[in-house]
């Protein structure tokens, strides 16, 4: 997967992390950022909040090293484990990042967002029978949360899951309804239901929410299961407009135009695909199949 989880666990928990009370003083920035050596802390709190000025500098590594003696000096501090969590998290090592988030469960048994947080790190894993468990108790205790059932349709998504999958993003947008990914989402699950009308009902939808190469280019692709060749042409020509090097869609409007035997512009579409993705050799390939049979028909 990407790194769409740990963006958005940053986005989300910065304002948690930083709270009013916590927030690093000039002095304390000054002697952190500077050349000075970092008085040393001797209580959970000064630690605590040591992690948290040095978060802000973005030292990452001495952050954590922070909040591990915040621990030290108090073992149930759900704030330090919380924030050395996503420290962890954004640092790519997840394994420990859901050790931390569960310490933080262990003293916060209700704490919606952190199994949401401990859910999404579990996909990002690839661990989504388990992710779905941690989801769903995220959701018994915020039973609104948007992200949450996002995250477990992800999950589900890849364990083929599809029906499920589309009832879970329902939901998404029951509680947050411009949320363009998950009809994004739901078009992909409906296609690999063979519901194409449904598909393209959804993709709708999501270029409402947001305007992008990529789902015109999806777009394109469900005219296409369903036969309707100068459409899905129309679409991709959004794409393009979008993204004028997106050799991925001037190859499908090349396949669209081959179906509806528009053979010269399908090799103009064929030849810019592979003028920006050179090794493209789906459309090296069509486009030299074509040429011969117009040369075996000359």
């Amino acid at each position: 997967m990407n790194r769409f989880y740990i963006i958005l666990l940053i986005a989300i928990t910065t304002p948690l992390i930083v709270v009013a009370n916590d927030k690093p003083s000039k002095e304390q920035l000054n002697q952190v950022s500077g050349n000075k050596a970092i008085k040393p802390c001797d209580t959970a709190d000064t630690c605590y909040k040591q992690g948290i000025t040095l978060l802000t500098l973005n030292k990452q590594q001495e952050a954590i090293t922070a909040f591990n003696l915040a621990i030290k000096y108090r073992a149930d501090f759900a704030d330090a484990y919380f924030s050395k969590a996503i420290l962890l998290a954004e640092l790519g090592k997840w394994p420990e990042a859901i050790t931390a988030f569960d310490f933080v469960i262990k003293y916060q048994p209700d704490n919606a967002e952190v199994y949401y947080l401990k859910g999404a790190g579990l996909v990002d894993l690839g661990k989504y029978q388990e992710a779905l468990g941690v989801l769903d108790l995220a959701i018994k205790y915020n039973p609104k949360s948007a992200d949450a059932y996002y995250t477990k349709a992800v999950a589900l998504i890849n364990l083929s899951k599809w029906s499920e999958a589309i009832g879970s993003l329902d939901l998404v947008t029951k509680y947050k309804r411009d949320f363009a990914d998950a009809y994004s989402s739901k078009a992909f699950a409906s296609i690999n239901l063979n519901q194409f009308q449904d598909a393209l009902d959804s993709i709708n939808l999501a270029i409402k929410y947001k305007v992008d190469a990529t789902q015109y280019h999806k777009k394109g692709m469900i005219l296409g299961e369903l036969s309707k060749w100068q459409e899905a042409i129309e679409a991709y020509d959004l794409a393009i407009k979008y993204k004028p090097d997106f050799a991925e869609a001037y190859y499908s409007k090349g396949v669209a135009l081959g179906k509806i035997e528009k053979w010269r512009e399908a090799i103009e579409a064929y030849d810019l695909a592979i003028k920006y993705k050179p090794d493209f050799t789906s459309a090296i390939t069509i486009k030299n199949i074509i040429l011969k049979e117009m040369s075996d028909k000359l």
